[in-house]
């Protein structure tokens, strides 16, 4: 590196790291729009979050399965333990595969005159809000996220069914975000 050059910096607060933008025939983000990614630990809040219904199923299944040995001594056939089995690995499977296309395809970006949220596992949508039809913003924390430090941003405007939800933001930058997109809105509003 050169003098003088500066390298990769560390993202401001309200602007998390990116991942680049997403082109090409599989992304519905508008071309050249750069997106900021949810914090990597987010995966793992959510794989946690859907071991939870995992376990509750698997105990659910022993009891199915222990309950006549214990009390009838009858043997259980190998299918029937597969026929429980092979279910909860495909759910394992499935979740493990949705997890990692929302990361993949969760991420907002704040544009000149819009703020734009794309998510999605199976169904993706990209929502653009005017900053001036902002009608407030609130961040939260459930149990796994207040875990790992994260927060989410949820953004409702003036049309009352649209809001936009950002996950997986380190707390400071959730905050940082929110502060953003109010000052923004405020702006905007004022210039009306």
């Amino acid at each position: 590196m050169e003098p003088g050059e500066s390298g990769p910096s560390e993202p401001r607060p309200g602007e998390p790291r990116s991942g680049g933008p997403r082109t090409g025939a599989r992304s519905i983000v508008p071309e050249g729009v750069e997106l900021q990614r949810p914090h990597p630990k987010l995966a793992t809040a959510k794989y946690i979050g859907s071991l939870g219904w995992l376990v509750i199923a698997a105990i659910g299944a022993a009891v199915l399965l222990v309950i006549p040995m214990v009390f009838k001594g009858a043997q259980i056939p190998l299918w029937v333990w597969l026929l429980v089995i092979l279910p909860w690995i495909l759910f394992w499977g499935i979740a493990v595969f949705r997890v990692r296309v929302f990361m993949r395809n969760h991420g907002f970006a704040l544009l000149e005159d819009d703020y734009m949220v794309a998510s999605g596992a199976w169904f993706r949508e990209v929502v653009a809000v005017p900053y001036g039809r902002i009608q407030y913003a609130k961040v939260s924390q459930g149990p796994l996220l207040r875990r790992y430090g994260l927060a989410s941003v949820e953004l409702h405007s003036a049309a009352s069914s649209m809001s936009a939800t950002v996950q997986g933001l380190p707390l400071e930058d959730a905050e940082a975000l929110k502060e953003r997109l109010v000052s923004r809105g405020s702006a905007q509003l004022a210039g009306l």
